[in-house]
């Protein structure tokens, strides 16, 4: 079984119409620095991703996902950093399973387990959206490691250093009896786990762009599952208007100001459960201590359950 792992994911990402010239660039492939393009496995993947009701998960910053890949199955949280270009840098935090039962995640002793607990409290999981990736990969390998592969890779032998790996994801979102599923395609380029991206690696990316002509991918398969399922969490923070203006009633203004601060609070109760950045209860502290102050300052305008 793996070992739980916490660290930065650096991948490149890009959409295909077809994955069948890549995969054929990619076997004809040849490099003078001494990277080699070697096929490894073809695998058959379900993605299934979860939050609760109120989007825990969404608003501490993650996607919660478990993965079935073969008989293992790894739960994972990734974190919803925007991409820079066609970079993405996500904090990805895994943990095998015995099973893919949301039970059995929060039962879980490891990490992901660990952060679930945290931010669920009382709440339950719900599956939002599955997706279904055919995956092939490719291994990025370093023959030239005269310097034993010192700070260039994951792993060394008789191939090579590994720097890197391809993937060419074909994957589909079901979405009901009566819906063809979304289609994506996707070229993703990771750099070895736990290592930074050496410059051969930006150069096989790079010339993998140019020559296909690929463009970054715009939205993330975590955001393609939330359109296709027409989930929206933004959505559910509306707890009404928070903005004043010098026509509204000394009411409207209170319940304005404390909307407005609820809101910060809230935004705040995700990070403070998992206990990592102080600065999260900081923030949710303050945001209570003006909600306190706004009731005594608003106490003969609020209705007297709200300011008791």
């Amino acid at each position: 079984m793996k070992r739980p792992t916490d660290h930065q994911e650096i991948e490149w990402q890009f959409d295909a119409d077809e994955l069948e010239p890549v995969e054929g660039w990619l076997g004809q492939h040849s490099s003078g620095s001494g990277l080699v393009v070697a096929p490894e496995s073809t695998e058959r993947i379900t993605d299934t991703y979860y939050d609760t009701e109120d989007w825990r998960f969404y608003r501490a910053g993650y996607a919660l996902r478990v993965r079935k890949a073969g008989s293992g199955v790894e739960a994972t949280i990734k974190s919803l950093t925007p991409a820079e270009g066609n970079l993405r840098r996500r904090r990805e935090i895994s943990e095998p399973l015995n099973d893919d039962e949301p039970s059995t995640l929060r039962r879980a002793p490891g990490p992901v387990g660990e952060i679930s607990r945290a931010l669920l409290g009382d709440h339950e999981l719900s599956p939002m959206f599955r997706i279904q990736t055919r995956r092939q990969r490719f291994a990025l390998l370093l023959t030239d490691a005269a310097d034993g592969g010192e700070g260039r890779g994951e792993a060394s032998g008789a191939d090579g250093v590994r720097i890197g790996e391809v993937s060419l994801d074909a994957s589909e979102i079901p979405l009901g009896e009566d819906e063809e599923p979304t289609r994506l395609r996707r070229i993703e380029v990771e750099a070895a786990a736990g290592t930074a991206p050496t410059p051969d690696l930006r150069g096989f990316v790079d010339e993998l762009q140019f020559a296909l002509g690929l463009s970054p991918t715009s939205i993330s398969k975590y955001e393609a599952g939330l359109y296709a399922a027409g989930l929206s969490p933004d959505g559910v923070a509306g707890l009404g208007p928070t903005s004043v203006d010098p026509s509204m009633s000394t009411g409207e203004v209170a319940f304005a100001v404390l909307r407005w601060q609820f809101a910060e609070m809230r935004a705040h109760e995700p990070g403070t459960r998992i206990g990592e950045d102080p600065e999260e209860l900081h923030d949710m502290r303050v945001a209570t201590r003006r909600m306190r102050a706004a009731m005594k300052v608003f106490e003969g305008a609020l209705p007297e359950r709200g300011s008791g």
